[in-house]
């Protein structure tokens, strides 16, 4: 894909203004459509981006609040369990479970239809999923349809 951009572009080489038609110039934009964002934690508190060959899904996605599926590749061996929290675009935590890891792999249902483990349950809208596996946190994004 492609889009236009507007504004005062110059000529790098000899810094003169370049003529910019009403669409602007062409700028080249890159999407992935990589589905996980592996993030390591430090003891410290900070995090840092590790592109792992890991990959977290959720789907159905968007859901209708009933059954999510969770898929978690390329868990390290040492890992046996993983947990997972739900939180709500003000960061309250609205679920958390522990599931167990087979063989480098997390491969789940999530019963969403009968409420939370905290009690409530999931109402329309934008929720932050965060799987932690040992000292990685995955994040994903989970729409909630009413």
């Amino acid at each position: 894909g492609a889009t236009w951009c507007i504004g005062g572009a110059t000529n790098d080489a000899s810094n003169c203004a370049v003529t910019v038609t009403p669409w602007g110039k062409v700028c080249k934009v890159n999407i992935s459509t990589s589905t996980f964002c592996p993030v390591v934690a430090s003891s410290n508190g900070s995090s840092n981006l590790n592109l792992q060959d890991a990959e977290l899904t959720l789907y159905p996605n968007p859901n209708r609040g009933d059954q999510l599926f969770i898929n978690l590749t390329d868990v390290p061996a040492e890992v046996r369990s993983v947990s997972m929290d739900i939180h709500d675009l003000s960061g309250k935590k609205v679920t958390q479970r522990t599931f167990a890891v087979q063989d480098g792999v997390l491969n789940t249902a999530v019963d969403l239809n009968n409420g939370t483990s905290l009690g409530q349950s999931l109402a329309g809208g934008l929720y932050m999923v965060n799987i932690r596996a040992g000292d990685k946190i995955y994040t994903e994004r989970l729409v909630i349809q009413p």
